[in-house]
């Protein structure tokens, strides 16, 4: 499962309609990071992969690279897992 279906997914078990990328930021932050159902860390993390995504998609200086990606494997291996037995429960 992406990271992106597994946000949505939690999202989607909060009742809330699908929304832009940024909303859904939001959303996530407001309602797993704010209450302390993912940790401030992960919360943290999935603002950083906003970022570098929102700089891939729209940054005309600036190349992501696997170097780039490459180090943040564990840790968005680690936000999946956290989602996907949040899902489960």
């Amino acid at each position: 499962m992406s990271s992106k279906d597994a946000i949505l997914k939690s999202i989607r078990t909060l009742g809330a309609r699908v929304l832009p990328k940024s909303a859904r930021l939001i959303l996530f932050g407001l309602n797993f990071v704010k209450t302390g159902i993912i940790s401030s860390e992960l919360g943290k993390f999935y603002s950083q992969l906003f970022e570098l995504r929102q700089t891939g998609d729209y940054d005309d200086w600036k190349v992501v690279t696997e170097n780039d990606i490459m180090p943040l494997v564990p840790t968005a291996e680690l936000f999946l897992d956290t989602l996907e037995s949040l899902i489960k429960e």
